[in-house]
């Protein structure tokens, strides 16, 4: 919950939602770097993930796809 939340009118989720094999390829470019992630760690982010939900206190969720560039408005409070 987002009760701890306070001072504004408003509060959104943006979900990036991207396919695990498309963050596993971008993170190999980050190998040698200090910004590359364990791949173990991304897989169990990935398998722990639980998409954002209006439950939770978010006045609306923005979903982002990079597969067709689409930017969508889901669950939205009346």
């Amino acid at each position: 919950m987002l009760d701890h939340v306070t001072g504004y009118d408003k509060v959104f989720a943006i979900w990036i939602d991207e396919k695990l094999d498309t963050c596993l390829e971008r993170n190999e470019f980050r190998k040698g770097t200090k910004r590359y992630v364990p791949r173990g760690v991304i897989r169990r982010m990935s398998d722990q993930f639980e998409m954002p939900s209006i439950d939770e206190g978010f006045d609306a969720i923005y979903r982002y796809s990079s597969d067709n560039c689409l930017l969508e408005r889901m669950d939205v409070n009346e």
